[in-house]
């Protein structure tokens, strides 16, 4: 069902943006291991009013590195490389959007652009927009607004408990 739909918005040219994080909440520990179980997915938005989002790749593990998550990421670009007979060079989405994480930020870059890497992305971004350089289409990354709110608060919490400033609560 998943490919039938990532099939579909392929074929109507319509991929929309990725979402892609990790957490480790909704698992206990594990008998034998300190490393607590992270469960990776890359969901996309479902179109239909009040459904979850739908998962197109996931994958559990106790490593968060970037080689593991890089790994499950090319195997979903071969699939789907595969199913529309595209070759490696082609990845469908334009946009993942993921929160602040190295390796899933890295990842997504290497995996998903043909080995780019952040570094030459950012240049070839900065080219395209301010020398007018053509644009090399790649999967580029967003971080969510709402994990950037989060970070932001919590500093700016922290900050008024060793300063002499506080919220007012309304």
């Amino acid at each position: 069902e998943q490919r039938v739909v990532v099939q579909v918005l392929i074929d109507c040219d319509q991929m929309p943006s990725l979402y892609f994080n990790a957490t480790g909440s909704i698992f206990r520990k594990w008998q034998g291991t300190d490393k607590r179980m992270l469960l990776y997915s890359l969901v996309l938005r479902n179109k239909q009013p009040n459904e979850p989002p739908m998962p197109i790749c996931e994958m559990m593990s106790t490593e968060h590195n970037t080689e593991m998550i890089s790994y499950m990421l090319f195997c979903l670009r071969m699939d789907l490389n595969r199913i529309n007979r595209r070759g490696t060079a082609y990845f469908p989405c334009q946009l993942v959007i993921t929160d602040f994480s190295w390796a899933l930020i890295h990842s997504v870059f290497h995996s998903l652009n043909s080995a780019l890497d952040v570094s030459t992305y950012l240049e070839n971004t900065f080219q395209s927009m301010i020398n007018n350089h053509a644009w090399r289409p790649a999967t580029g990354v967003f971080i969510c607004a709402n994990h950037v709110i989060h970070i932001l608060a919590r500093k700016l919490n922290s900050m008024t408990k060793c300063s002499q400033y506080s919220f007012r609560n309304e």
